[in-house]
């Protein structure tokens, strides 16, 4: 008998890694019912809610008059918003759920305009990574933060909500200096969390 959301979430895991997926796909939905389906703005207490969208840093921060792009090794972080942070969950558990919310917090309090997906199809990532490194508003910020949860392989591939495999090189490359030609000379960090198809957690965090 499964008492709380923990131990129901840890069932899920072991049906996923013992190679009962469908068995795992047709519970997992039930965790939603355990869930305040409500959204909500990270500012208002830092609530953990269900919650997907586009959350905008709109704090007016303190400049710092003395220019960090002299000192070698730093980059600077002075803009208010820092950049955004796209943070997409594929792989969706109480867990996940979880640890996305724990991030959109952390990133939104160092100023970042946080942009939450989750179930995204490989052609939809791949469409947002373009339209997002096309934006004006790159000009006037600092960085760009991309983290994925999702299943993975053992090919550096990971793969969209609807099972088609996007190699990590390749939506990285979408970042760079020459697709995106205004984060040049600023920090493009991307995190994949992915299994490799076994019970192995990938986390790779590439500068």
């Amino acid at each position: 008998m499964l008492h709380n959301i923990e131990e129901f979430d840890e069932f899920i895991k072991i049906l996923l890694h013992s190679g009962h997926d469908a068995i795992a796909y047709l519970l997992q939905p039930k965790v939603l019912d355990l869930i305040d389906l409500k959204r909500c703005d990270p500012r208002n207490g830092y609530r953990e809610q269900f919650s997907f969208g586009h959350y905008n840093t709109r704090d007016t921060l303190k400049r710092n008059d003395r220019s960090l792009s002299s000192v070698s090794g730093i980059y600077p972080m002075t803009n208010s918003p820092r950049g955004f942070c796209l943070l997409v969950n594929n792989y969706f558990t109480i867990g996940t759920y979880k640890e996305m919310q724990r991030l959109r917090n952390i990133f939104y309090q160092l100023h970042f305009d946080i942009i939450m997906k989750k179930n995204m199809n490989k052609s939809d990532i791949k469409v947002l990574l373009k339209e997002i490194s096309s934006r004006e508003e790159l000009d006037n910020q600092n960085a760009f933060i991309f983290m994925i949860i999702a299943h993975g392989n053992d090919k550096n591939e990971i793969y969209g909500f609807d099972g088609e495999p996007m190699k990590i090189r390749h939506l990285m490359d979408m970042m760079n200096a020459e697709n995106c030609p205004k984060l040049r000379s600023k920090p493009r960090v991307f995190f994949f969390n992915c299994c490799r198809g076994g019970n192995n957690l990938l986390m790779e965090n590439i500068f």
